[in-house]
Order: C-alpha cells, then sequence, then structure tokens
C-alpha cells in the first residue's frame, strides 16, 4: 500500500512541475496562457481517475479498505461513467488507449466490490452509450476471465458484450478467431467451415448467447441485445445450425407456455423475425398466425405466450 501511494504521489507532483513549466513561460500572453491552463484543468480529471483506476485494485487488496461507505461507491461510479463518457466523446483519444480505460474501469469497479457499478457500465456499452467498444476484439479478448467468472450475472454480461462483438466482426484475423472459439466453444476447424457458409457465425452466435440467457435464470435480460443479434441473412447458414435453432426454439415455446415464465416470452419476442425467416426459407407450415415480421414491437400480441408456435426444424 506504501508503494502505491508513492507511485501517486510521484505521478502528480511530475504533472505539478510540468504544469508550472508549458503554462508560465516568460514570454506569452495573458490570452494564451488562459487558453493553456484551460486545457490542463479539463485533463485534470482525466490523469486522476486514470491513476485511482488503475491502482484502486492495489489498495483493495488491503481488507479495511473492501468495505467503502455507499456514499463514496455511488461519487466513484459516477465518475467512472463520466470518465468513459469523454474517453469516448474525445477525437484525440486513439482506440488502444480506449481498449485500456474500458478494461482499467471494470477492473476499478470490481475492486470496489460493487456488482452495481460493474453491471452499470457493461449496461452502458451493451445499450451503446460507448457503442465503439463494442468494435473492438481486443476488448472482447479482455473479457475472457470475466466470462468464466465466479458472479453469473457479471459473467453473462460479459459474453452478451463478447457476442456483439463477434457480430461486428467483418474480417476473421488471429484475434477474432481466438475470441469466436473461446466464446462459441468451437475448434478452429469448425469455426472455419461456419465462415465458409453464409452467415452461419452470426447464427451460431444467436444460439450461443440465447441459449446462455435462457438457462441462466438471470432477470436483468435486454432484448434489445438479442434483437440487434438477429439482424442476418438466414440463408445459406448450415442446416445443423437451423435444427438447433428449431430445437432450442421449440425449448423455450415449451417454457413460455407450460411454466409461464416471461423471460422465455420476451426471448421469443426478440428472435421472432429470425424465426419466421427460417419457416419460410423451409417452407415449413409452423408459421406464427397471430403476428408477421413487420408487428410493431409494442404490438400486446407479442406478449402472450400463445402466440408462439413450435418450429419444425
Amino acid at each position: 500500500m506504501g508503494l502505491c501511494c508513492a507511485i501517486m504521489a510521484t505521478l502528480l507532483q511530475r504533472w505539478g512541475r510540468r504544469y508550472i513549466w508549458i503554462t508560465q513561460p516568460s514570454r506569452c500572453s495573458p490570452e494564451k496562457r488562459a487558453r493553456i491552463r484551460g486545457s490542463f484543468a479539463g485533463s485534470t480529471d482525466k490523469l486522476f481517475v486514470t491513476v485511482v483506476c488503475a491502482l484502486l485494485p492495489c489498495f483493495l487488496f488491503n481488507s479495511e479498505l473492501r468495505d467503502l461507505p455507499e456514499r463514496i461507491k455511488r461519487k466513484f461510479k459516477r465518475a467512472l461513467v463520466g470518465f468513459l463518457d469523454r474517453t469516448f466523446s474525445s477525437n484525440i483519444v486513439s482506440e488502444s488507449t480506449r481498449n485500456i480505460q474500458v478494461v482499467t474501469c471494470l477492473n476499478a469497479a470490481h475492486a470496489t466490490h460493487d456488482s452495481l457499478a460493474v453491471s452499470r457500465l457493461f449496461q452502458g456499452i451493451l445499450k451503446g452509450r460507448w457503442r465503439e467498444a463494442l468494435k473492438s476484439v481486443k476488448i472482447g479478448q479482455s473479457l475472457r476471465r470475466w466470462s468464466h467468472g465466479d458472479d453469473q450475472e457479471i459473467a453473462l454480461y460479459a459474453r452478451s458484450m463478447v457476442a456483439r462483438i463477434i457480430a461486428n466482426v467483418r474480417e476473421y484475423d488471429a484475434s477474432a478467431m481466438a475470441l469466436a472459439v473461446d466464446q462459441l466453444g468451437l475448434s478452429e476447424h469448425i469455426l472455419q467451415d461456419h465462415l465458409a457458409h453464409g452467415n452461419s457465425v452470426l447464427l451460431a452466435n444467436l444460439i450461443h448467447i440465447t441459449n446462455q440467457i435462457f438457462h441462466s435464470g438471470s432477470t436483468c435480460f435486454d432484448s434489445d441485445l438479442l434483437e440487434s443479434l438477429s439482424k442476418f441473412d438466414i440463408q445459406g447458414t448450415l442446416p445443423g445450425l437451423r435444427r438447433a435453432f428449431c430445437a432450442l426454439w421449440n425449448q423455450i415455446v415449451m417454457e413460455a407456455q407450460d411454466g409461464g415464465s416471461q423471460i422465455a416470452v420476451l426471448i421469443l419476442k426478440s428472435l421472432r423475425r429470425v424465426y419466421i425467416a427460417l419457416a419460410l426459407h423451409q417452407g415449413t407450415e409452423a408459421l406464427p398466425m397471430a403476428f408477421s415480421s413487420s408487428s410493431d414491437a409494442q404490438d400486446h400480441i407479442l406478449g402472450q405466450p400463445s402466440s408462439y408456435h413450435h418450429a419444425i426444424a
């Protein structure tokens, strides 16, 4: 802990010396000095939050600092959200720096033992508040340990975010391949086969995260996630994956109709367009009668378990 304090003090001291050197040149007009000082003032909180986020996990190894007051946790949570807002709204922050800041903020929130703070950051990313984070394979790789953590709710958030990242991949290099293999539990050979057959990777991705959500029993399900992952053309996908989707759909329909699960109904509502496209493509008779692909998301029919039929694989 003493070492952490020494590092923080050294960093602040160096910043203070640089501030004086830059903002107080011997020959400089008052207007120019004001602009320079304004620029430094805007970056002060960024420096503070970055340093604190990076060092907080070290501080919290001390058991006396783990039980932070709720007032402090709330302030810290707001600081993290504001910090990421400024990071992603800036045009001068590089992608690599943004990636580091996202992971650093998640680690810092986790270090305070505040699961709500971690959940809020994940929700902000998944809702598109920091949309660029959903395009970063490197962030997805950094979330691997979160995906396999003991906290099942946080793990589901992490897997959901990785699913969104995989859906945004346009070219599969070695990093993207490794991320998809880890997330979907496939061999590289099978993944290559998926890539060679239309949008099979996107269908496999949708099936995988839907299965995770359905069996998790989580009440934090966000229907926008599956809606966003369902926006692809089903034609050309592997028959085995289409059968797997139908089997999962039927399982969820059974739970919705027999068990009265509201989560199951929300999942079916989110997947309805893929179901309709698949049924039309295969020419089956199990077409929905109560709704169509153009049905409004707010239509009350979509909230009725009886509106959904079993699919014929």
